[in-house]
């Protein structure tokens, strides 16, 4: 097997507390720094990472860019509001919503290939920087991300132990 995927190494765990949701993102407020254009991921229940883009940063305040970010919570995504009077921007509607998710993140993503993978890990390539223990979400074309810790390094090389079960059968429909 040789897919293409991206690693997103973690650096950086973080609660947060999500104050709204719309369609298409979060506000929230966290104690960490965060930096505008900065890919993060968001999980609610340790099983499902979902990846977005940090929009815009006041204090502790934050908004993220989360494609479908209302499923997050268990709800249904909203029709963009297009307003009744001219010069309204159109916009998702926000729901008030109190809820804890931890964020993570770290340095920027890299390319990888998969050279193997099974219902716990992968094998991946990849140039150097990354050491046994760090924590590290894969990602492969439009398939869920996954988090996982690095076993071992060797020659470019990684080990790659995932938290929860590989559908190794998503990986096999694949093309590259």
């Amino acid at each position: 097997m040789l897919l293409r995927a991206t690693i997103y190494p973690i650096d950086v765990f973080c609660d947060a507390r999500i104050c709204d949701a719309s369609s298409t993102g979060v506000r929230g407020e966290a104690d960490v720094e965060l930096a505008i254009g900065q890919t993060m991921h968001i999980t609610t229940d340790e099983a499902a990472y979902n990846a977005g883009t940090v929009k815009w940063v006041d204090g502790r305040q934050f908004g993220l860019a989360l494609p479908d970010a209302l499923t997050m919570f268990g709800m249904e995504s909203l029709d963009v509001d297009h307003g009744s009077f001219e010069g309204h921007e159109p916009r998702a509607p926000r729901i008030n919503i109190n809820a804890t998710a931890r964020l993570l993140a770290g340095r920027p993503p890299r390319p990888a290939t998969i050279r193997n993978v099974s219902a716990t890990g992968m094998l991946l390539e990849t140039g150097p920087g990354l050491r046994p223990g760090q924590h590290i979400i894969v990602r492969v074309g439009n398939t869920a991300p996954t988090y996982g810790r690095i076993q071992w390094v060797d020659n470019g090389r990684i080990g790659f132990r995932a938290k929860n079960a590989i559908s190794v059968l998503s990986f096999t429909c694949l093309e590259d």
